[in-house]
């Protein structure tokens, strides 16, 4: 039983670290969208299997990541445009607050 319970509530934190980092690639998503749709003229593209596999938790709670993104401009090559994000979680709040976005001189290239 009491194996049971400790794979349980294993199972249950899991479950609640892959929820919040859903919520925060999406809020993430969101400003990247923002600040890509400045640029009139451009289509975009994120790539959300990259950015999914630079999340990392901090140990004050907060999460960040490193947005992956093809910026085309005026149907021309697309060219790797990457962001750094961190967002925090606040108690009685479904989705975090992004308390950092900020634009990477040099995407990663690969």
């Amino acid at each position: 039983m009491r194996k049971f319970v400790f794979f349980l509530a294993t199972g249950l934190l899991t479950a609640c670290g892959s929820g919040q980092n859903e919520a925060a690639q999406q809020a993430c998503y969101r400003s990247a969208e923002s600040a890509l749709q400045r640029n009139t003229g451009s289509t975009f593209e994120l790539d959300r299997a990259r950015t999914a596999e630079s999340i990392k938790t901090n140990a004050d709670g907060t999460i960040e990541m490193r947005v992956v993104s093809y910026l085309r401009k005026d149907g021309g090559a697309p060219q790797q445009q990457d962001f750094a994000c961190k967002v925090r979680f606040s108690e009685g709040k479904a989705e975090p607050d992004v308390i950092s976005f900020t634009f990477l001189w040099e995407a990663d290239g690969g």
